[in-house]
């Protein structure tokens, strides 16, 4: 009797052990799906609580609109929800200005917004009738500034009337390089019988240069090596019409 007891007692051993590794198993999914469940939920509360708006919207290289503008333009604000913002569909209403080349939207965990602007070069401001408008190296004039304060450093363009006047001066301004830019204060079309698209400028170093609009980029390519032989605060003008040569100005040429 004994003996088969223990025979029966071996023989549901490896059922028990059968049995309790299925409750472990159970057990486990059961765990993973109240893990998943309560993630769900969680989620769901998160997505629809304001916990979920951004926090932090960072806007860099835009200089004709401010960040609230920047923000409402692309339709990402801080009661926008960090899940629903579409980065592709906010940079395409971005390059819709003017003034705008290109638009990156980059969404960091858990709720910040990266929004850079890429704009066309300021390549001056055309001055008409007490107003100043920024002129783009494409071309476009952007509206009039608010008030006079430049957000880009640019000379500043007078007597220009003509779209295609200042649109072929804005071109060769682009070529330009950025030492010479910078060293332009104003650029006056003041016309001459033999050339009407002559210009006066009027340099950041305190000289007066003579040329023209066509070719203006390379015309202007001397500048900088005439000035290294010129005296400091000697007064001439820079004749870049044909060829390069400097001329003394006369006392009555200075006053004006």
């Amino acid at each position: 009797m004994k003996k088969g007891k223990i025979i029966q007692l071996e023989e549901r051993v490896p059922k028990l052990k059968k049995q309790r590794q299925k409750r472990t198993k159970a057990n486990r999914r059961l765990i993973l799906y109240v893990a998943v469940l309560f993630l769900l939920v969680s989620f769901v509360m998160y997505f629809r609580s304001p916990l979920s708006n951004i926090a932090h919207i960072n806007v860099q290289g835009s200089h004709y609109m401010n960040d609230e503008e920047v923000m409402k333009l692309s339709g990402i604000t801080y009661k926008t929800s960090y899940f629903r913002v579409k980065p592709k569909e906010a940079e395409v209403r971005l390059s819709e200005r003017k003034e705008i080349r290109a638009a990156q939207i980059e969404k960091v965990l858990p709720n910040k917004i990266m929004i850079t602007i890429k704009e066309y070069k300021t390549t001056g401001y055309v001055y008409k009738s007490g107003k100043l408008y920024p002129l783009l190296e494409n071309g476009k004039m952007l509206s009039a500034l608010p008030d006079q304060t430049l957000p880009v450093a640019a000379p500043i363009l007078f007597g220009f009337k003509e779209e295609t006047t200042y649109q072929e001066m804005s071109s060769e301004l682009a070529k330009l390089p950025t030492s010479i830019f910078r060293s332009i204060s104003e650029i006056h079309l003041s016309p001459k019988a033999a050339d009407p698209l002559h210009l006066t400028l009027y340099m950041n170093e305190g000289y007066e240069v003579s040329t023209t609009v066509h070719g203006f980029s390379k015309k202007m390519t001397p500048y900088p090596l005439i000035i290294k032989t010129l005296k400091p605060g000697e007064k001439v003008r820079i004749n870049l019409e044909l060829g390069a040569y400097t001329e003394r100005l006369n006392t009555e040429e200075q006053s004006q």
